[in-house]
C-alpha cells in the first residue's frame, strides 16, 4: 500500500507478490504437519523443469517475430507443443492416463456408431 504512490503499478505488482508471499509461507508453516512438502516438491519438479523450458522456448520465439499478435499465438502454440512434449518424454504418468482415457473414450464412441450402423 505504501509503494503504490511512489511507484504506482509497479509498487502494486510488488505489494501484491510481497502479501501473496506471506500468506503463502503462513501456509505452508501451519500446514507443514498435515502434508509432507518434500514429496510435494519431488513430485513437482518435472513440471517445473517443463514450465522452464517452455518459458525459454516462448521468449527466443518472442526475440524472432516483431508482430505482437503473430507472437502471441505462435508463442502459445510452441508453448503447449512444448509443455506437453516434454512431459511426455518424461514419461508423466498423469498426462498418459489421461490420454489413454480420451482414447478409450473415443474407441468407446466408434464401437457404438458402429454398432448402430449395423443393426
Amino acid at each position: 500500500f505504501l509503494m503504490i504512490p511512489y511507484i504506482k503499478s509497479y509498487g502494486a505488482a510488488i505489494a501484491t507478490s510481497l502479501a501473496e508471499g506471506i500468506i503463502m509461507l503462513i501456509e505452508v508453516i501451519a500446514t507443514r504437519k498435515l502434508f509432507d512438502y518434500k514429496e510435494t516438491l519431488k513430485n513437482a519438479t518435472k513440471y517445473i523443469i517443463c514450465s522452464i523450458l517452455m518459458f525459454i522456448v516462448c521468449m527466443v520465439v518472442n526475440l524472432f517475430i516483431s508482430s505482437q499478435l503473430i507472437s502471441l499465438i505462435v508463442q502459445i502454440i510452441t508453448g503447449i507443443i512444448t509443455y506437453f512434449g516434454l512431459l511426455l518424454l518424461f514419461r508423466d504418468e498423469f498426462l498418459l492416463e489421461m490420454i489413454n482415457e480420451v482414447l478409450n473414450k473415443l474407441k468407446k464412441r466408434k464401437n457404438t456408431q458402429e454398432t448402430i450402423k449395423n443393426a
